[in-house]
């Protein structure tokens, strides 16, 4: 599991480069690429809230929505052999393969999950 930081709702990865001998991230769930850097533990933080602060300014500014926009859609990738397994239990218990897909994930640890957010 890599490790992340909060602020204002936002989620950052923290990484280390060994050769730079500096901490990196960038902002995690947005499609513009905002990337902050630091020495230490402390100067990432700031530098995480800085980043995320300009681009909460420059959205606002823009008329843009702050928050990444979750619209309950999203494709996945899995073997034909799963596919068809799948549909077929929908078929036999009167369900589409997305609620079914959606019940298995809403019982998943990982679903449930505490966000600190």
């Amino acid at each position: 599991m890599g490790s992340t930081i909060q602020y204002r709702g936002y989620i950052g990865t923290v990484e280390f480069s060994e050769k730079k001998m500096m901490f990196h991230g960038r902002v995690a769930e947005i499609k513009e690429k905002v990337v902050y850097e630091g020495k230490c533990a402390e100067e990432l933080v700031d530098q995480f809230h800085m980043a995320v602060d300009e681009y909460v300014y420059e959205r606002e500014k823009a008329g843009k929505p702050v928050k990444p926009i979750y619209r309950g859609t999203f494709n996945i990738r899995i073997s034909p052999q799963l596919h068809e397994r799948l549909a077929t239990y929908a078929i036999r218990h009167g369900t589409t393969m997305n609620r079914c897909i959606e019940q298995i994930l809403e019982r998943s640890p990982e679903a449930n999950e505490k966000s600190e957010i």
